[in-house]
């Protein structure tokens, strides 16, 4: 609408027309078929607008999800790693010592085959 009292009135800023009264200018905003398409075509570079808004919006959510996932993917492997590497040193470990407490075994049978 043009509002309002003052210099501009009588301006439709829309259709870019200047009228001689406010009730030319209501008039116009009613019955004028220039003024409809305008209003048409202005809420339609609106509604394209918060779509645009809408899906930057969305794609810098998807963004920083898709950082966060393989963030995730990243401990997720780091944590399997350390545990794979924690599992191979246990069984290096009980490689070494169990082959140490057989030989002692081994030993010991040894001596008591020699003792009896």
């Amino acid at each position: 609408g043009g509002g309002g009292g003052g210099a501009g009135a009588s301006i439709c800023y829309l259709c870019r027309r200047k009228f001689g009264t406010a009730e030319q200018l209501k008039r116009h905003e009613e019955q004028s078929d220039l003024h409809r398409q305008k209003v048409e075509e202005q809420r339609l570079k609106e509604i394209e607008a918060i779509k645009h808004t809408v899906l930057a919006e969305q794609q810098a959510v998807d963004k920083k999800h898709l950082k966060l996932q393989k963030r995730r993917q990243y401990a997720e492997a780091a944590r399997e790693e350390r545990e794979q590497e924690e599992a191979l040193r246990e069984a290096q470990e009980r490689a070494m010592g169990g082959g140490r407490e057989s030989e002692r075994a081994g030993s010991r049978e040894m001596e008591n085959k020699g003792t009896e």
